[in-house]
């Protein structure tokens, strides 16, 4: 059973330089290139940070929105409180880009896709909610705002998908045992 392979995920290129005397002796010169193909750098380049930053602002308004319309609106905290998911989630994906840590991209790969069925749900309480209900006190600025929420939980989703999109790269790999490809070019 191979516990090892070489995926060319790790190249690395060692120029040798023949000596003075001939092909016998060769010289391993101080610096060499190495590339690493890495997964981790692919959701770096996803900006976890900005994400983050913009599922914190995003929960924090959904949030600030429920508890203004709560006397107008009973019934709205349903779809909004349980928002505090998206803040948990923006500040763990902010950590996770922050720091390389395996174990924070984990955890924010599963509370990313826990707000993304949350967002869904979400959306679809508030859609229903406002097709439904038309009561007397159901204002302008009500509906207003409860299509600002609706706004923010497709933006919710949006995010969420793209940072397990990204985050999928670095936690689900089919190896994580690989061995590097050692080229030796004769210069």
């Amino acid at each position: 059973m191979d516990t090892f392979t070489c995926d060319d995920c790790i190249v690395i290129t060692i120029p040798l330089v023949k000596g003075d005397r001939g092909q016998s002796e060769t010289l391993t010169p101080e610096k060499f290139h190495c590339v690493f193909k890495d997964s981790y750098k692919a959701f770096r380049k996803g900006q976890p940070k900005a994400l983050g930053t913009t599922q914190i602002i995003t929960g924090l308004l959904i949030i600030t929105l429920g508890l203004v319309q709560i006397d107008e609106v009973p019934g709205i905290l349903i779809y909004t409180m349980p928002s505090v998911m998206f803040l948990a989630s923006g500040i763990i994906s902010f950590a996770a880009g922050h720091s390389p840590n395996m174990c924070v991209t984990k955890t924010s790969f599963t509370l990313n896709i826990i707000s993304l069925f949350w967002a869904l749900t979400a959306l679809g309480l508030c859609i229903t909610f406002v097709s439904l209900h038309h009561p007397p006190w159901y204002s302008g600025t009500t509906r207003g705002i409860n299509v600002i929420i609706a706004i923010q939980l497709s933006l919710e989703m949006l995010v969420a998908t793209v940072l397990i999109y990204f985050e999928s790269k670095a936690v689900c790999r089919t190896q994580f045992n690989t061995l590097p490809l050692i080229n030796l070019k004769y210069v």
